[in-house]
């Protein structure tokens, strides 16, 4: 017997508030319509689970059965929809984050902060590890949100990525480096010339300066190095000149102590916010990732 479960969510509040006008104040319903999910329901049973008098309705012997078998499944069903609707509301919830230090600092630190003021109960798991990786992992359903720097190529169907804030990337060195090797860039070969500070081959940031000056693809004998607080502190000792983000070191430049190195073609990227579809994405998520992007 296959009986929608609206007749017995009926049946339950009609017994409960043992009157029609209660049940239907509840549950925003006419009288008329719960009197007729009432009469489908005792059709669809073979009996009458409700005499009806002058004095108002009584459950039959049938209905108190009934009321008893569906009590406590009603009362789940009502507590798992008011649970629900705490993740609706973002009293409840978790946002899984995988994302580059970078990128972080850059894009997600101070949404992130005022995120967390105003929706205090709502958690989060933020860990580091390659895009490759993190892009398979979201793909899977392992993470929600994954933050990198564009272009990345997105093989996966069920994947988004939406363009962020846009970045610079420059050269820069310290005064001393420059005095000492006499240091003139007129054009991106003239770099070649010195010793360079360069992120590893397969880092994003490479791939950025690369797809700008393809001359960079041939570059030999440069110090690869992931960390981009080691570059920095590199740089300002005079160690060689450095390709960094600007956003990162825009204190140094201010006070002096690194310089930047002008070339004929800006070095710019574009963050990327990756999540699942639409269709799959917490309201936590899609809540977060409009902050970002304010």
């Amino acid at each position: 017997m296959d009986i929608n479960f609206e007749y017995y969510k009926v049946f339950y509040y009609v017994a409960k508030f043992g009157a029609i006008s209660k049940a239907a104040e509840k549950l925003c319903v006419s009288q008329p319509a719960i009197s007729q999910l009432i009469k489908k329901l005792e059709e669809q049973l073979g009996t009458n689970v409700f005499y009806r008098g002058r004095d108002g309705i009584t459950l039959t012997e049938e209905g108190k059965k009934l009321y008893t078998w569906i009590e406590n499944s009603v009362m789940t069903l009502e507590n798992v929809n008011k649970q629900f609707g705490k993740y609706a509301t973002l009293e409840e919830g978790t946002i899984r984050i995988r994302t580059g230090n970078t990128v972080a600092k850059e894009v997600l630190y101070r949404p992130l902060a005022k995120f967390m003021k105003k929706y205090p109960n709502i958690k989060f798991e933020i860990t580091n590890g390659s895009n490759k990786e993190s892009m398979k992992w979201l793909s899977q359903g392992e993470l929600d949100i994954v933050l990198m720097n564009l272009p990345i190529e997105n093989i996966w169907t069920n994947v988004e990525i939406i363009e962020g804030s846009e970045k610079e990337f420059i050269f820069v060195m310290s005064k001393k480096f420059r005095m000492k090797y006499n240091v003139e860039i007129n054009e991106f070969n003239d770099l070649k010339k010195y010793k360079l500070l360069l992120p590893r081959k397969i880092a994003p940031a490479r791939k950025i300066l690369e797809s700008i000056y393809e001359e960079a693809k041939d570059i030999e004998g440069e110090n690869q190095i992931s960390s981009e607080d080691i570059k920095v502190e590199l740089a300002k000792n005079d160690c060689g000149i450095a390709f960094i983000e600007k956003f990162l070191i825009e204190e140094e430049l201010e006070t002096g102590k690194l310089i930047e190195i002008k070339l004929p073609k800006k070095i710019v990227a574009k963050t990327g916010i990756a999540t699942m579809d639409k269709s799959n994405i917490s309201f936590a998520t899609k809540k977060l990732v409009e902050m970002i992007l304010e």
